[in-house]
């Protein structure tokens, strides 16, 4: 859910829920807060509707990994895209394509580095965590 269509597909579907009182949406992650507790089924399924994998986050700090990849240029951040976005775990992601070493940073709950290289790979893509 990084480009601007996504999130705005996000976001229509989750204001025909009603009772939530605050909607963000930026690069990967939907912040919610609802009248109701109850609420949140209704735009769990909403988000599903539009496409979307909805991953709650567990009460753990997510992790950041980074990774050196060969991942330079839109087109290339529009073909892993769907693969990341995708992966139960992933909570948030970008590609720094400006840099020298093509820096994907990701911030995850319960997904593991290797786990990601995977993904990026079945992507077409390679991957190798740094740090």
């Amino acid at each position: 859910m990084q480009s601007a269509h996504c999130q705005m597909r996000v976001r229509n579907a989750l204001q025909q829920v009603a009772g939530i009182s605050t909607l963000e949406i930026a690069s990967g992650a939907v912040k919610l807060e609802f009248e109701e507790e109850s609420r949140l089924q209704e735009a769990a399924k909403a988000i599903e509707t539009a496409g979307y994998t909805v991953v709650q986050p567990d009460s753990e700090t997510p992790q950041t990994y980074q990774f050196k990849t060969n991942i330079n240029c839109g087109g290339c951040v529009a073909a892993v895209e769907p693969f990341l976005n995708k992966t139960d775990g992933v909570c948030s992601w970008s590609v720094d394509t400006q840099s020298k070493d093509k820096i994907l940073t990701i911030s995850s709950n319960g997904i593991s580095p290797e786990t990601i290289e995977d993904v990026v790979e079945k992507a077409g893509f390679k991957a190798e965590q740094v740090g």
